[in-house]
C-alpha cells in the first residue's frame, strides 16, 4: 500500500511541476487561438513567422459644501432634534432646491461631458469649442446605459479624464538610440513575439499594451544586452498579466512558451528589476482603452473597431510611435480605419468632442500610420497573420489607401 501511495504522489508531482502539456495550455484559453500553442525564442527567428466592452459614462452631480449649508428656517422646523439630524434634513432640502434651480436655468448638460485634462490647449481646445457650439449634433453616448449599474456609465467620464491626466505623466521619450546593443528591429521582433504570446494564452488586449508600455518605460531607464531582451519582455508580460487578468499564466507557462531560454529565478529577478525601476507605478494608460471608448462614441461596428485594432497593434512594433500619447494614437487609428472602409461621416462631431482631437490635428499622424500599414504588407509578422484570420474578419487584407487619398478625404 505504501508503494502505491508513493507512486501516486510522484505522478501528481510530475503533473503539477513538469512543463505544461497542451491540455493545460488550452485550459488557460477561453477559446482556441488561430496560432495554437507554439513555443520558440523571440529573437531566434528573424522573420518572426511562426469584447467590445461598452464604456459608458455620465458623471454624478456632486453637491458642494455651500449647497449643504442649512437655513435658519429648516433648523427651526427641526425642533429639538440632534445636530446630525438637522444637517441631514437640510442637506435633502438643499439638494432638491439645487435640482429645481438647474431645471429652471436649463443649462446645457453637455458641458460636463468634456473629457481630457485642463492643461490641453491649442487645437484640442479649439476642437472642443467648435463642438460645444453645435451641441444639438452631439450624441450623449452614455444616456442609454445610465440605468445599468454594471456599465458604470456614471463614472466613465471621470475615468477617461483621469487616464488623460496620467498619459501626460507617463509619456516615454525615444530611447532606442541610447541602447548600446538593442535596436529598433530587435524591439519590433520582440513585440511581434509578445503578440503571439498574448494570442496563445488568450490574454486581454489591454495586457499586451500594458506589457509593451512597461517594457518601454523600463528600457528608457536601463540599458540591457540583446541576450536579455526576451527575458525582460516576458517579465513585462508577467507583470501585466498579474495586473489585468483574472487568472494570469504562471512562471512555468512563460518559461515553456519561451523555449526554456531562461529559468524561473531569472524571470522573477527580471520582474523585480522592472518593478523597482518603475517604483511599482504600473497603472499606465493604453491606446486600446481609448480606442474602445472612441469607437463607442462614433457608433462604430465591429469591423471598423477590428481594423483600428490592427493598425494600433502595428504601431506597437514601431519605436517611432513610442512618444505618441495613447489617446491621440487611438484617435488616429480609428480615423484611418474609417477612411480605409470609406465610411461617412469620416470624423463626426461627437467623436471629435469626446476624443478632443480634430481631423486637422490628426493629419500628420494619419500619414505615418498609413505608411506603417503599407509596410506591413511587405513582410510577414504575427500581427498580420493574426488579423488575416477569419476570427478577425481578415481586416489585414483590406485595400490600402494612398497618401493622396488621405489628403483629399474630408472630415
Amino acid at each position: 500500500m505504501a508503494e502505491v501511495k508513493t507512486r501516486e504522489l510522484r505522478a501528481r508531482k510530475a503533473k503539477t511541476c513538469g512543463p505544461p502539456t497542451e491540455d493545460v495550455m488550452s485550459s488557460k484559453r477561453a477559446r482556441k487561438s488561430p496560432f495554437g500553442a507554439a513555443k520558440r525564442s523571440a529573437l531566434g527567428d528573424i522573420t518572426n513567422q511562426g469584447k467590445v466592452e461598452e464604456d459608458c459614462n455620465k458623471p454624478p452631480i456632486l453637491e458642494t459644501k455651500h449647497d449643504l449649508k442649512t437655513s435658519g428656517r429648516e433648523r427651526k422646523r427641526a425642533g429639538d432634534q440632534s445636530s446630525d439630524d438637522n444637517l441631514q434634513v437640510a442637506a435633502r432640502v438643499n439638494v432638491a432646491d439645487s435640482k429645481d434651480r438647474e431645471q429652471k436655468n436649463e443649462e446645457p448638460r453637455e458641458n460636463i461631458l468634456v473629457e481630457g485634462s485642463s492643461s490641453e490647449k491649442g487645437e484640442v481646445e479649439k476642437a472642443k469649442e467648435q463642438c460645444v457650439e453645435d451641441e444639438d449634433e452631439i450624441d450623449d453616448v452614455d444616456a442609454e446605459n445610465i440605468n445599468d449599474p454594471n456599465l458604470v456609465s456614471t463614472y466613465a467620464v471621470d475615468i477617461f479624464r483621469y487616464l488623460k491626466e496620467r498619459e501626460e505623466i507617463c509619456t516615454v521619450s525615444p530611447y532606442i538610440h541610447r541602447q548600446e546593443e538593442i535596436n529598433a528591429s530587435m524591439r519590433a521582433i520582440l513585440v511581434d513575439w509578445m503578440v503571439e504570446v498574448q494570442e496563445n494564452f488568450d490574454l486581454n488586449h489591454e495586457t499586451l499594451y500594458l506589457a509593451v508600455g512597461l517594457l518601454d518605460r523600463y528600457l528608457q531607464r536601463v540599458s540591457h544586452s540583446r541576450s536579455k531582451l526576451q527575458l525582460y519582455g516576458c517579465a513585462a508580460m508577467l507583470i501585466a498579466s498579474k495586473f489585468d487578468e483574472r487568472v494570469a499564466p504562471s512562471v512555468t507557462d512563460f518559461i515553456f512558451i519561451s523555449n526554456d531560454a531562461f529559468d524561473s529565478e531569472e524571470l522573477l529577478s527580471a520582474e523585480c528589476s522592472i518593478l523597482f525601476a518603475l517604483s511599482f507605478d504600473i497603472n499606465l494608460p493604453c491606446p486600446y482603452r481609448f480606442l474602445r471608448r472612441f469607437a463607442k462614441c462614433g457608433r462604430c461596428d465591429f469591423r471598423t473597431l477590428t481594423l483600428a485594432r490592427f493598425v494600433c497593434e502595428l504601431s506597437l512594433t514601431d519605436s517611432s510611435f513610442v512618444g505618441e500619447k495613447p489617446s491621440c494614437l487611438a484617435a488616429g487609428c480609428l480615423l484611418l480605419s474609417r477612411l480605409m472602409l470609406h465610411l461617412k461621416p469620416k470624423w463626426s462631431r461627437t467623436v471629435q468632442y469626446y476624443s478632443g482631437y480634430s481631423r486637422e490635428v490628426l493629419t500628420a499622424l494619419l500619414l505615418r500610420l498609413n505608411a506603417l500599414v503599407r509596410g506591413s504588407r511587405r513582410k510577414a509578422s504575427a500581427i498580420s497573420q493574426k488579423y488575416s484570420h477569419s476570427v478577425f474578419l481578415e481586416v489585414a487584407n483590406i485595400p490600402l489607401l494612398d497618401d493622396s487619398e488621405l489628403d483629399s478625404c474630408e472630415a
